[in-house]
């Protein structure tokens, strides 16, 4: 059954908690619930947290990018603490094939959203190929992808065409300005 995967993850997160410490762990706390409630809110399926990230699974490729994107617009609203300073969220959704067993899904879609995962900056949403594919004709007003090329992924032997989710709304990765 095919799936949609979005994986998250903090960029910078240790570096962060070494220099924040108990600050680092509030913010923490925020930022789970924060991505608690948008994938709940978007019916998605949390069966992996590990420290600063989340493996969710979507039914609905449209629901996984939107709570992708409400989820980056959280991060970008929260008024994180000032030894912690905003946090760059990475975002990674991939569309695939994965066995659901024993609560955690199986599967070479968990290695491809993985590596994917891995080429994301902080403040972006990635999306491979397969995932950009399943949203056609059901992205929400003002959102595009924009085709980044063919990326070499470790360990996948076939190039990956990764797309960049653009919201007006989200900052583009790297920069603190909005899109428009």
């Amino acid at each position: 059954m095919p799936i949609t995967l979005l994986f998250t993850d903090v960029e910078g997160s240790t570096a962060l908690f070494e220099k924040a410490g108990a600050d680092y762990e509030a913010a923490m706390r925020v930022h789970h619930a924060l991505i608690r409630a948008e994938v709940a809110r978007h019916d998605g399926r949390e069966f992996h947290e590990a420290g600063d990230g989340f493996k969710v699974a979507f039914h609905d490729p449209a629901k996984a990018l939107n709570c992708a994107v409400a989820i980056q617009r959280g991060i970008e609203a929260e008024p994180w603490p000032p030894s912690v300073g905003a946090l760059r969220v990475r975002v990674a959704l991939h569309t695939g094939e994965a066995e659901l067993r024993d609560g955690q899904y199986r599967g070479l879609a968990m290695n491809r959203a993985a590596r994917i995962l891995a080429a994301t900056h902080g403040r972006q949403i990635l999306c491979s190929g397969a995932a950009a594919q399943s949203l056609e004709g059901s992205l929400p007003v003002g959102v595009r992808l924009e085709k980044l090329g063919l990326f070499r992924l470790r360990g996948i032997a076939e190039p990956e065409p990764l797309h960049q989710i653009v919201h007006p709304a989200l900052r583009r990765a790297g920069s603190g300005k909005s899109r428009n």
